[in-house]
């Protein structure tokens, strides 16, 4: 099942950038905003052109199942014969099933990703106020952009950004943060970074993100990592002993 599953996911992906390439506008605010918010503003416009991400959903949904299932199953059948077994043989056969599931704690911090949280997008213009989250507001006060030097006469290119550093005031505690290209700042579980806007008037945007599905996603892939990199380690020791008892066992 888990593997007819991904090769449906793997089909609906192909189908999906097919329209992401005709329609790059469209999913590129996907970006800047969590999947219902994009849906209400964007994608309800356009159900023939985002059918293919409920499809993909709802395969992703039926793949993560599908794993916490048969990963449940397999943990409850070596824990039933964990006395039959020493406990280093136990953990060897356990962990294939506790990657699984870790797999699937990955699924649901991108779920998590994509739908709660916060992501913002605001044009970056002094003086300007933003609400930040419920009942926390900022107020841009200062924006240092430095440019290359270039020969203007010689190009369309009226600026061409190098460096912008944005000065954030936050009202309510009138703490300063300070946030530059390549240099994102974390307040208080809001992550601050700034992105190019593509104009040649050298205007940048701020982007702010509380993504709440991050640390479940990157504590389930390093074990995911840690897991697997013991897993194949101890086969091939296992592997090597028993070629040696066979060795043995064969001059014997």
């Amino acid at each position: 099942m888990g593997f007819y599953l991904l090769v449906c996911i793997a089909l609906t992906l192909a189908i999906g950038s097919y329209y992401a390439t005709l329609y790059p506008e469209l999913f590129k605010e996907l970006n800047n905003h969590l999947f219902l918010e994009w849906f209400k503003f964007y994608g309800q416009k356009n159900p023939d052109k985002i059918w293919w991400l409920f499809v993909l959903f709802l395969l992703l949904a039926g793949l993560g199942i599908n794993t916490l299932i048969c990963a449940l199953k397999k943990l409850s059948f070596f824990w039933r014969r964990r006395k039959q077994l020493t406990f280093e043989e136990l953990t060897y056969k356990i962990i294939p099933s506790i990657v699984h599931l870790c797999f699937f704690l990955g699924l649901v911090g991108h779920f998590l990703s994509i739908t709660v949280g916060i992501n913002q997008t605001f044009q970056v213009k002094l003086g300007r106020y933003i609400n930040l989250a419920d009942g926390v507001k900022g107020k841009i006060l200062e924006q240092n952009c430095v440019y290359y030097k270039i020969n203007l006469q010689q190009t369309k290119i009226k600026r061409l950004l190098k460096q912008c550093r944005v000065f954030l005031k936050i009202a309510n505690s009138g703490e300063l943060v300070k946030i530059s290209f390549l240099h994102p700042v974390s307040w208080h579980g809001l992550s601050f970074y700034l992105d190019k806007v593509k104009t040649d008037d050298g205007s940048v945007s701020l982007n702010v993100k509380n993504d709440p599905g991050a640390k479940l996603t990157l504590i389930s892939d390093a074990m995911m990592a840690i897991l697997m990199a013991g897993y194949f380690l101890y086969s091939s020791r296992k592997e090597k002993k028993d070629e040696k008892d066979h060795f043995y066992r064969t001059i014997n």
